[in-house]
Order: structure tokens, then C-alpha cells, then sequence
């Protein structure tokens, strides 16, 4: 019976022993806690591998990145980042600003001369004749984009050098004619940058026309001058080659048809005492020139940009 006794304690000591020596099945699976390290070493347990290592912390970091742009079809490249409140100002309106050129014309004039006597306003004759030449001019103007956009408006003034005859001749080296010496016009002009070095644009405006009505029937030749007041319209289109410079200054290459439109023009020549002549004449230019732009441009607007930076989360470990 004592045996028996003895054999229980001794196992009773070992179970003990074993429990004491082994921290919880719960302890095992939980964190390693300053409590549990500080009862391994009261007992002289040496600490399991898991809790050898610095324990794991996550903190998140953030960083600044510039935004990304993607783009189908393009190279992907980060965005520019801007602080807030910064003035950014995009490229300026090609073709805006002011403006010289200088051109050759070809002229094409119809005239229409109605012959009427004076004492009772009879039509006598009527001739229709017509003729070209070839002038020179120069013009000058301002156009700006008030919509911060492709459109610009403006104006310009031009000058056109033509001393272009327009006569109908009689036998024996009589004629009777006219002369358009000089045109000017000022002009009101709407135009579109449809690329970046391509304009296309119109005009419209009064135009000044110097006509010199002569003729030679018997004797020497006779003229009458004046200046006839008509309108002006054109069409034209100027193209800037990416290179071209002058003096620093942008040049450009442009081609323009203007028609004039003149109201009917009465001359009282001398040479003719007894007749008046009623003239009609329309005028067709076509240009080509060279265009300087003397500015840098016509600033668009400033653009504010208030663009926040780009916070991303960057997981690390200590």
C-alpha cells in the first residue's frame, strides 16, 4: 500500500513539473507579451524563436509624388506638380500681336464707261472694257484673342500702289479710259489659327480708290482725278514656317484675294465739253506676300493652378 502511495506522488510531481515547464496551450497562440517574457525568465525558460525578434510595428508613411498622366497612345510621363496658387501662363496665341507686310499684287479691273450728252442727258455710247497689271503694297494691323482660344479679331490698314489704265481705244490712237492709281482701306479682320503656324482669315472695310478719268479724242489728252469711296472685302490665309525669322521676329508667308466694290464715278472732262462720263469700275487683287509678326504674341490668360499633392501610403517596418 505504501508502494502505491509512493508511485502516485512521484507521478503527481511530474505532471507538475511538466505544467510548469510548459507556458499554456492559449499562452503559445498569444502575442509575446512584456508579462509572458518576464515568467519565462523567473523560470529559467529560454524564450521560443518567435519571440527572439524585435516584434513587428507598421507605420505609414507619406510621401509627395507628382501626379501621373496617362495618355493612350503617349509616352506615360509625370505630370508637372504646381503649388497652390501658382500662375502658370500656357504658350501665346501664334499669329497675335501686331503686325507689318509687304506684298505683290495681281490686279484684274472691269470698267464700265457710259457716255451721255449734257443737254439732254441722252446715253450716247457705252463701253466695257477691262485690264490687268501688276502693283505692290504694304499693310499693317493688331489682332488678339479675346476669347483665349484659336479665334483672333483686330484690325489693319493697307496700301496698294497699282497705276493700272483701263481704256477703250478709237481708230487713229484715240481713247477713253481711266487710271487707278493708288487703294487704301481699313480694314476690320476675323481670323483662325487652325494649327499652330497656319491662319486662315477675313476682312472687311472701307476702301479709298484714286481714279484719273482721261481721254484723247482730238487734240491733247485731258484728265479728271478724284477719289472714289467703296468697300472693300478679302479673304486670306498666311502660313509660318517654323524657322523663317527676321531681325528675331517671326515671318510668316501669305496669299489674299480682295474685291473692291465702287459706286459709279460722273467726270466732266474738259476734253469733252459737251458730254459727262459715268464710270462703274470693280477691282479684283490677288496677294502674296511676306508677313512679320513684331510681338511675341498676345498672352492668353493666366491660368491659377490649385492642384493638391499626391499622398501615398508607404508601409515600413522597424
Amino acid at each position: 500500500m505504501q508502494f502505491v502511495v509512493v508511485a502516485l506522488s512521484v507521478a503527481l510531481v511530474g505532471l507538475a513539473t511538466r505544467a510548469r515547464a510548459a507556458p499554456p496551450a492559449r499562452a503559445e497562440a498569444a502575442s509575446c507579451s512584456a508579462a509572458l517574457l518576464a515568467d519565462y525568465a523567473s523560470r529559467g525558460i529560454a524564450q521560443p524563436e518567435r519571440c527572439s525578434r524585435k516584434p513587428r510595428t507598421t507605420n505609414i508613411r507619406t510621401q509627395q509624388e507628382p501626379a501621373k498622366l496617362y495618355s493612350v497612345g503617349r509616352r506615360i510621363e509625370p505630370a508637372k506638380l504646381y503649388s497652390v496658387g501658382t500662375l502658370v501662363r500656357p504658350p501665346t496665341a501664334s499669329f497675335a500681336g501686331w503686325f507689318i507686310s509687304g506684298n505683290v499684287s495681281g490686279n484684274f479691273s472691269a470698267l464700265d464707261q457710259t457716255e451721255i450728252f449734257k443737254m439732254t442727258n441722252v446715253v450716247t455710247n457705252r463701253f466695257s472694257d477691262s485690264s490687268q497689271t501688276v502693283g505692290f503694297g504694304f499693310n499693317a494691323g493688331y489682332l488678339f484673342a479675346p476669347w483665349n482660344n484659336g479665334i483672333l479679331v483686330g484690325a489693319s490698314a493697307s496700301v496698294d500702289v497699282l497705276n493700272q489704265d483701263t481704256s477703250h481705244t478709237f481708230p487713229g490712237g484715240f481713247f477713253l479710259g481711266q487710271t487707278a492709281g493708288v487703294i487704301g482701306s481699313v480694314n476690320a479682320q476675323l481670323g483662325f489659327v487652325g494649327t499652330p503656324h497656319f491662319l486662315i482669315y477675313g476682312e472687311a472695310g472701307p476702301a479709298f480708290v484714286r481714279l484719273d478719268q482721261k481721254l484723247n479724242f482730238s487734240g491733247p489728252v485731258t484728265s479728271v482725278d478724284t477719289w472714289a469711296t467703296g468697300v472693300n472685302v478679302g479673304i486670306g490665309a498666311a502660313y509660318e514656317p517654323p524657322d523663317w525669322q527676321f531681325a528675331g521676329h517671326r515671318l510668316a508667308i501669305f496669299s489674299q484675294v480682295n474685291r473692291i466694290f465702287l459706286p459709279s464715278v460722273t467726270f466732266d472732262n474738259p476734253g469733252s465739253p459737251g458730254f459727262i462720263y459715268r464710270n462703274q469700275n470693280d477691282i479684283v487683287q490677288l496677294k502674296f506676300g511676306l508677313r512679320l509678326e513684331l510681338g511675341d504674341g498676345e498672352p492668353r490668360a493666366p491660368i491659377i493652378h490649385d492642384v493638391p499633392p499626391v499622398v501615398r501610403p508607404v508601409f515600413g517596418f522597424h
